[in-house]
Order: structure tokens, then sequence, then C-alpha cells
């Protein structure tokens, strides 16, 4: 392993605040889906919490693999964790929380509440939650002969939470992560060292993505999707192809990326298989230029004459920025809204 830290499995963000995000961008009316907006802004939240955990990870000087975003198997179901920390001899679950202003646990009851201009959110105790996962995650290393010393913590990321009488000492704010973790490491120095890079990859070979099929939830079909290319400046269905590149219309701008972008709004909603006709429809181009924009793609190709389609693939920690840009922009324009209101 090299100094430091390997990051074995990266950020990824959540493929149910993608799909939301690109019905948001597609749908006519969104009055089918309840607590649509809701929805959008606390998945948005959560992803950038596991995001803005990485700084304090830094301070983590010795040698682990991070691994974000982890989703495993276990009998008929399966358990998520925000961030696990494969360490020399023991792992670290952290369980990430973007939450703001006052927040108040109580471990006897197992809820924790969140005060907010006097309205009151009640949510599971984080500390149950987290021990929940390592349980989970014990059984699924014994199941396969590991034992394996499991730590556990909450970290608080908002800048703008205060944690009211917290007494429990894995509950804490990112600067006393890598605090924490050398008390641990001082705990349990003496253990034997476990083979880190070999579970590191057991651990992501089996991970498995969720995703939700929003289609049949929400009883979606294809012509419930508005046509046409969204514009990544001004958020209107403005876009139109001009040679070799989109412009939009009101306010000129160039996207070269806009066919690209709607071939992966497409695979979110429909899946990774396409044919050249369904390319046609959804890009709004000539089959034959569908079906040269898939291949330019480098899309794999299966099957042949009519039978043939195209597997599309892409890498879900990088590939959907514009998604993610597209839901920061949608936020500072409802603020906007309001602020005009």
């Amino acid at each position: 392993m090299k100094e430091g830290f390997s990051m074995n499995k990266p950020h990824e963000p959540p493929t149910k605040l993608l799909k939301m995000l690109t019905l948001n961008r597609n749908i006519a009316d969104l009055t089918k889906i309840p607590d649509f907006n809701d929805d959008i802004a606390s998945f948005s939240s959560g992803y950038k919490g596991e995001l803005s955990i990485d700084h304090d990870l830094n301070y983590i000087l010795d040698d682990h693999f991070r691994l974000h975003n982890l989703r495993l198997p276990i009998n008929d179901w399966h358990f998520e964790i925000d961030t696990l920390l494969i360490l020399k001899n023991f792992f670290l679950i952290l369980e990430i929380k973007n939450l703001k202003d006052i927040i108040m646990i109580d471990h006897e009851k197992g809820i924790m509440t969140q005060h907010t201009n006097g309205e009151i959110r009640t949510y599971q105790d984080p500390i149950l939650q987290v021990e929940k996962q390592a349980r989970q995650l014990d059984y699924w290393l014994t199941q396969r002969g590991y034992t394996i010393p499991i730590e556990t913590l909450v970290v608080f990321v908002n800048k703008n939470v205060h944690l009211k009488d917290n007494h429990h000492e894995r509950v804490i704010y990112p600067f006393r992560l890598s605090h924490k973790y050398y008390e641990f490491k001082e705990k349990l120095q003496y253990l034997p060292s476990i083979p880190t890079q070999e579970l590191s990859q057991m651990l992501i070979n089996s991970h498995e993505r969720h995703n939700p099929d929003f289609l049949e939830k929400y009883n979606l079909k294809e012509e419930d999707f508005l046509p046409g290319y969204l514009c990544e400046k001004c958020g209107q269905k403005t876009i139109h192809r001009m040679g070799y590149a989109w412009k939009c219309s009101p306010c000129n701008f160039i996207d070269r990326q806009a066919p690209l972008n709607r071939l992966k709004e497409r695979y979110l909603l429909f899946g990774p298989e396409i044919t050249a006709r369904q390319a046609s429809e959804w890009l709004q181009v000539p089959v034959p230029t569908a079906g040269f924009m898939l291949r330019n793609y480098g899309f794999t190709k299966v099957g042949k004459k009519k039978g043939t389609k195209y597997n599309m693939e892409f890498d879900h920690s990088t590939a959907f920025q514009f998604l993610l840009d597209y839901s920061d922009q949608l936020y500072k324009r409802k603020l906007d809204e309001s602020f005009r209101d």
C-alpha cells in the first residue's frame, strides 16, 4: 500500500438522486411524485456531506484504504455504509450527517431531533444506526471467515450544526475525527494485522449499487418525458443542433456534451441498452447519425443488423457531474425566487 491511503472506492452520488434530478429536468408534471423536491434536497445534502469528510480524513496519516458509499448483500436484503476505513488491524465505519441547526439525541429513547426555526424533525438515533451497520458488517465478514474489530463514529459535518447535550463519545464534529482515530489505534495496537488489500478488494467486488425503478414506481412511460435538450446555463429546453455543436437560442450557450448528457439521462431512466432508432428518437437526430454517435462514444455493440443494440456504460463516480451542477443551480434559482417573493 502506498504511503497515506489508497482510494479504492471513490464517492458515488446516489443513483436515486441522479434519477430524481433527471426526472426534474424531463417530466412536465411532477405532482404525481410526492415529496419530490424535499427528497432531492435531502439526498443532495447527504451526498455533499459525505464529500466534505475527505478534508478531515487527510489528517489520518497512517496507511489505509477508503471505501465510500458501500452497499453489501446480506441474506435477502442489503446494508449500506457511508465511509469505511480499512486500517492495519481494524475497520472504522463513519456515518456522516449533514444536518444543521440544533441537534439533540436521546439515546435511551433511540431518537434524534433537529430543531430549526421552531420546527422539530425526528430521526433514528445515529448511534443505533451505525452500530447496526457494524453488526451487519461483522456478520458479513464472519460468513467469509474473517474476525475483525470494527469501530464506529457518527460525524456531523455541517458548519451550522450545534450538538446540544451530546454526551456520547462517538458522536463528533469532523475536526475530532483524526483524534478519535488515534485513540482507537492506541487501544487496538497489539492486535494482529489484517489483509487490508485483500479485504478491500473483496468488499468492492461485493458492492451492489442501488438502482430503484422509478418508471414502475410512478407508472411513467417514455411519452411522459419532455423532448429536447436542457440548456445547462439557463435551464430551459432550448438547445438545438447546429452542425457539430448544440446551441441554446435564447442565451447562445454552446454545449458539445449535450447529446452525451442526454444519453446519460436515458441510461438512468431506461437502463444501459439502446438501439439506434431509440437513440434517434431520444436525441432527435436521423437514425444513421444516432448509430454513428453510439459507435463514436465507444458503447459496446451487441447483435447484428436489425437486432443491433448498444450497451451504455458510465463511471458513476464522475459521469454525472452535470446533474449535480444542475442540482446546485436548481437550489440557487429557488433561493432567488424566495427572496423575490
